[in-house]
């Protein structure tokens, strides 16, 4: 399958005519040095503005026991008075949206007699977020749950799951008390990996591979995620059925971080809580786009049919976190630093090494004595994986192939950086790249890299050849909005 890379269309229109860039242009690299250090700080600057511990200070407040939600120019509020108040959550930013909402919850109740108790609550998050603030959670009666090693479903994933499903079934069937009830969920990116039950017959070893097979296919997030649906029994809108089928008494609020292009709330950690709108992909077609070969028994799951329950009214979905606050923050930052912004937008998609290309391009054709310019944009890449294949992700493939691009145009005044904000691009403990020309780019480095990016083995190109272009955040950043991409011109 041919992937058509998603770019501004004025980054389109770039000159086809190229000309050799004349010698005068090459900025000596002492010029250029604090590139690489505005990049380091577009990146740090990027994850801290989506941290949910940070972030829901300017969202959520309390007052006179409601809970309101503040976005934009839009209100919400939800009265939380005589209920009871159950938490779960889910993905790679959980726990900074669960401290964040839960600090602000004390703040409420330090003030007012009014107090909102959190009944009981549970969390699921990826093996390797540095969980802190045990004391916090353990004072709300939240349980955290850890599971996804390298973001793929493991049985802790399914451990972790069972007992958000033990959770919701001993609130709503075992009906402990007569009042009114409010679940209160908070889902991120990651989530498709850490809420996982698979239906019958299939197995999570089952479900795994063939996931592995769609990625390795050059399947995009949003047709993974619609396939992956149907073979659970809480996504596509089955976690919130499970809260709110059974009982009139009860109420969802779901307080969503978006990781996917345009943020359909369906696809983002494969709609627990949102019921497939009628024009949802057909997994069926799909599956057979890529001509993945599945068991008749499984082929049957991929049946995915809208419930007729009526839960519209007390079901409440709201992104409150994404791409574009990550990328606001990278413009005024570097609007301080005196820097001309460009904005590609967050929709960039594609093949990684196509995007490369592109950047490339951009870099290879910019007019001299522009100035300092910033192209910022955000999005997901993919990488089509050959049969044998080596390690690496979509960031750091994409830094090789700007790399190979303007390796004979030395442009020490160009610095590129790919990376994404949860700490780990694919299977790697690294979060991308960022890279500048300099003289210890040497020819056997070029012929290195076209050997790597063959092979899609970027990763162990960059650890062997350049490990100090590597971004290492320690680990998983807690946040997940997709990822970033940012050239610097001086």
């Amino acid at each position: 399958m041919v992937l058509v890379s998603t770019f501004p269309r004025a980054l389109l229109q770039i000159s086809k005519k190229f000309k050799p860039i004349p010698s005068q242009r090459y900025f000596s690299t002492a010029m250029s040095a604090f590139l690489c250090d505005h990049l380091k700080q577009i990146h740090s600057t990027a994850l801290k503005s989506v941290n949910g511990d940070t972030l829901i200070k300017e969202i959520i407040s309390f007052n006179k026991g409601s809970m309101i939600i503040t976005r934009e120019s839009e209100i919400k509020q939800f009265d939380l008075n005589g209920k009871d108040v159950y938490l779960i959550g889910s993905g790679k930013g959980v726990l900074g949206l669960c401290l964040g909402f839960l600090k602000a919850l004390e703040r409420q109740n330090a003030s007012r007699n009014d107090r909102i108790t959190i009944t009981k609550g549970i969390i699921s998050m990826p093996v390797g977020i540095k969980c802190h603030h045990f004391d916090l959670l353990e004072r709300h009666n939240i349980t955290a749950f850890f599971g996804a090693k390298n973001n793929l479903p493991d049985e802790d994933s399914v451990v972790a799951t069972n007992a958000i499903l033990d959770l919701i079934d001993s609130v709503i069937k075992g009906e402990t008390s007569s009042r009114p009830k409010v679940f209160i969920s908070l889902i991120t990116g990651g989530a498709s990996a850490l809420l996982v039950a698979p239906r019958e017959p299939l197995t999570l070893t089952k479900k795994r591979e063939l996931t592995q097979t769609l990625m390795a296919a050059g399947c995009t997030i949003n047709e993974l995620n619609s396939v992956r649906s149907c073979w659970s029994k809480v996504k596509a809108g089955q976690l919130a059925l499970r809260v709110l089928s059974e009982s009139n008494n009860v109420e969802m609020v779901n307080l969503i971080a978006s990781d996917v292009i345009g943020d359909p709330m369906d696809i983002i950690g494969s709609g627990p809580t949102v019921l497939p709108p009628d024009d949802s992909l057909n997994p069926l077609e799909i599956i057979d786009m890529y001509k993945i070969s599945i068991d008749e028994d499984i082929r049957n799951l991929c049946q995915l049919v809208k419930p007729s329950s009526n839960i519209d009214d007390r079901l409440h979905n709201l992104i409150i976190v994404n791409n574009r606050i990550a990328l606001n923050s990278i413009t005024n930052l570097m609007t301080q630093l005196d820097y001309k912004i460009i904005d590609l937008g967050n929709q960039i998609s594609g093949e990684a090494s196509t995007l490369g290309s592109r950047f490339a391009q951009i870099a290879r054709t910019s007019e001299k004595g522009e100035g300092k310019i910033c192209w910022i944009g955000g999005g997901e890449t993919v990488v089509t994986l050959t049969t044998t294949h080596g390690k690496g992700g979509r960031c750091q493939e994409m830094a090789l192939q700007f790399l190979i691009d303007t390796f004979h145009d030395q442009l020490t005044n160009f610095a590129f950086l790919a990376g994404g904000t949860d700490g780990q691009d694919g299977p790697t403990p690294i979060s991308g790249i960022i890279y500048q020309y300099s003289d210890r780019i040497t020819s056997e480095i070029y012929d290195a890299a076209k050997v790597h990016l063959s092979n899609h083995d970027a990763y162990t190109f960059w650890s062997e050849n350049l490990p100090e272009c590597m971004i290492d955040t320690g680990g998983p950043t807690g946040v997940n909005v997709m990822d970033i991409y940012c050239l610097l011109q001086c």
